[in-house]
Formats: C-alpha cells, structure tokens, sequence
C-alpha cells in the first residue's frame, strides 16, 4: 500500500508491485452499526493503473481520481536494470458502481527528449549517457534499461495536488527537482517546470 484517501463515502487505496503496473482499490467506508459495532470496508473495485503509483488524489465530487506513477526502476541480478516510464493516471468514475468499471487513461511524459529537459534545467538522475557510461563498469548491468529507454523512465511522479478550479493536476517529480502541469481534459501533461 502507497496511499490512502477518503471521498465522501468512499476509500481510496493505491497498491504497487514494481516493475509491474500498480491499482487504486476502492472501497465502501466502515459502516456503524450502532451500539459500538462496525462494519468493515467492502470492496468495490479493483482498477489496473501504472507502474509504481505513489499517491492518490480525488477531485471534490468523488468522480475522478488521478495517481502518480513513478515507475521507479528495480535492479535484478539476472536481467539488470529494469526502468519503467512514469506517468500519470487519469481514473474516471463512476467508482460506487461494481457494474460499471472506471475509464483510466495515462498521460506519458515522453513529450520531451533530453535535450529539451536538460535545457529546462530539469535534473535526469540517470539518462540515457549516464547509463551507458555506467554500464561499462564490472557488475553492472544496464543493456535492458539501455535499449528500453526514453525521457520518461526517468520522470518519476511522486506526489499531484488540483488546480483551484480542478482543470489541472500540479505534479511533483521529486527526482527530477520538478512540476509537471497536467490539463485534465484532454489527458495531457502541458509542462514541466524546474
């Protein structure tokens, strides 16, 4: 578990199991029943979002939600590095309904090459030249990661915050020294701020 949030008459939890995409379970909230008694959350969905999803956030409505996924590499002896993309989740409700699966949709970041990030001033913990300097060093192993790579594997999504009016989600690349801006209706990231 990543994150959790509540909305209204809902439970929010993100879960993650790198290098493999992440979920947002949503749950009923624990119910009273009177007299000191309870009961606990039910399940009502089990939604597939992207790889490594660090927080949550719902907008007031409890109709959409949105994750950050880092996408955070894994080092495994045998196959070497392994570097997945971040990205953002878009998730659009209904979320009470167990009929009625969410719409999701992942904003990629790979809108910028390098160059252009590096020019922005946005700091790239392991690019591309990096890994492949790196790579020619005893016991390490990076080909796979080498020969998968784009700018958005080392974008990585921590934490997102709403917009006033909720048109845009304000995400933090922790690693990176920067903000995303994403426009939430057409399922874009705009910018990137360093």
């Amino acid at each position: 578990m990543t994150d959790i949030t509540v909305c209204g008459d809902l439970l929010f939890v993100t879960t993650k199991d790198d290098p493999s995409p992440g979920t947002l379970m949503v749950f009923a909230t624990t119910k009273s029943t009177g007299f000191g008694g309870f009961v606990a959350p039910r399940l009502i969905q089990t939604i597939e979002v992207g790889i490594g999803p660090d927080s949550v956030i719902i907008n007031k409505a409890c109709t959409l939600a949105a994750t950050a996924n880092e996408g955070e590499g894994v080092y495994d002896d045998a196959i070497g590095l392994m570097n997945p993309e971040g990205s953002v989740s878009i998730i659009r409700g209904p979320f009470d309904d167990v009929n009625n699966a969410p719409t999701v949709t992942q904003v990629t970041l790979n809108k910028w090459t390098d160059e252009e990030l590096i020019d922005m001033g946005v700091h790239l913990p392991l690019s591309l030249n990096a890994m492949k300097y790196w790579n020619m060093m005893e016991g390490i192993n990076f080909t796979a990661a080498i020969e998968s790579y784009t700018p958005a594997t080392v974008l990585e999504p921590e934490y997102l915050a709403w917009s006033g009016d909720e048109s845009k989600l304000y995400v933090n690349l922790q690693e990176n020294n920067a903000l995303l801006i994403v426009n939430v209706a057409n399922n874009e990231a705009e910018s990137i701020n360093a």
